[in-house]
């Protein structure tokens, strides 16, 4: 039977990762009978590795009108494209994180039973495949991106009580039951992103990816890709970051100061790679799990037949002794860097500039003497334009005179 395994998320449990090492051995998966394919759209700053986010795309033009139409369009298209590649492959991979939290939120509140539906239309199965992360060290790290990337200026405790915390679907047991009341519990591939739950050789993410959506992984047989280290905004830079985005002048430009702040740290051998556990204190961490901690059981007890009720095996954090403590000195010390960093930018700039000058002036100078030799060539094309006709009637004149006399002389 055509099966269609979509990847749902969660975001930060490594799925850009997983997505780029499923689009860079495509040709790998085909001959195993799988596809991930490129449905050749994309939407502005997304990902084009996100193949099934014309799921739930929100199309906006310029005035931020909602383009419904469009929306509808192209998921027309792809859905068109997904069903004729059953044709050639028994089963296809999509993944898009952001469907966990905002299936239903974005676009059609009826998400998944209108995309079960077209799928079993077309003789389709639907297999759901979700990472889980401990919940303490993922809104830590997806705090984190937001203050990097966006304009939240809000601490961690600050933003837990915001209604955009609320929107992120931190009750596995409650969301997952949301999805499978419609697609079937059985269909619900749950896993746990940590590293000592991955299955198949190796161990690792990809691994587990594979091994789950019932490929035999032989790594021999895939391109690895690099997994760089995260030197991300952290520690006393994403600190930074986040009181910069109070200001309204830093915060219109908030692009810059991420590129700004993203060179500080790429030419500073003492910034250390983030650590998702570095935002709580020990006892936060533990208050926090503690919400979620009858839905964890519940949903390792029912999706992952785990009679012990747990769901996650890494240890919690019991020590705060490496937790930063940040004094005015180091909030200068990056700004300090901050302006160093554009001023060698500025410089660097100047030289740019200064050679795009020198460069400038050699053409002129160049031009100029070409002008020159232009003129004199120009010149003598007028020359021999005037005086050559008059050269030719002379010759002419001579030798038909020439011819003349001695007819006359005969």
């Amino acid at each position: 039977m055509a099966t269609l395994y979509l990847h749902i998320g969660m975001p930060k449990t490594g799925t850009t990762y997983i997505q780029n090492f499923l689009r860079a051995n495509n040709e790998v998966l085909k001959k195993e009978g799988y596809t991930y394919p490129d449905f050749g759209v994309s939407f502005g700053t997304i990902g084009l590795n996100r193949n099934a986010h014309f799921l739930v795309s929100v199309i906006r033009d310029e005035d931020r009108n909602r383009h419904i139409e469009e929306e509808q369009r192209i998921e027309s298209e792809c859905f068109d494209k997904l069903f004729s590649l059953f044709d050639e492959y028994p089963n296809v991979i999509l993944s898009d994180e952001s469907i966990w939290s905002s299936g239903e939120r974005k676009r059609d509140k009826n998400f998944w039973p209108n995309f079960k539906n077209k799928l079993t239309e077309h003789g389709v199965e639907l297999k759901a495949i979700v990472y889980l992360r401990r919940q303490d060290l993922f809104i830590q790290s997806f705090w984190a991106q937001h203050v990097k990337e966006n304009s939240i200026s809000d601490t961690l405790p600050e933003y837990i009580n915001t209604p955009r915390f609320k929107r992120i679907r931190l009750d596995y047991y409650a969301r997952l039951n949301e999805i499978s009341e419609v697609i079937g519990k059985e269909n619900m591939l749950v896993r746990v992103y940590e590293k000592d739950q991955y299955i198949g050789p190796k161990k690792t993410i990809i691994s587990d990816f594979l091994t789950t959506i019932g490929l035999n992984y032989v790594p021999d047989n895939y391109t690895e890709l690099d997994r760089l280290p995260n030197r991300t905004l952290s520690g006393i830079y994403l600190e930074t970051k986040r009181e910069l985005n109070k200001i309204e002048g830093f915060n219109k430009r908030k692009s810059y100061i991420q590129s700004l702040l993203r060179s500080v740290i790429n030419t500073n051998d003492e910034v250390h790679s983030i650590s998702s556990n570095e935002f709580m204190t020990s006892a936060q961490a533990a208050s926090f799990l503690k919400r979620y901690e009858e839905s964890n059981e519940k949903v390792a007890r029912e999706y992952l037949g785990r009679e012990d009720g747990k769901l996650f095996y890494d240890k919690q954090k019991l020590s705060d002794d490496n937790l930063p403590e940040y004094t005015v000195s180091d909030y200068v010390g990056v700004l300090a860097k901050m302006i160093e960093t554009q001023n060698n930018k500025v410089c660097e700039l100047r030289g740019i500039v200064y050679q795009q000058k020198e460069t400038i002036k050699e053409l002129r100078r160049g031009n100029k003497e070409f002008e020159v030799q232009n003129r004199k060539l120009q010149s003598t094309i007028d020359w021999m334009s005037a005086s050559f006709p008059k050269k030719v009637a002379r010759k002419l004149k001579r030798v038909f005179g020439i011819e003349k006399k001695s007819q006359a002389q005969r």
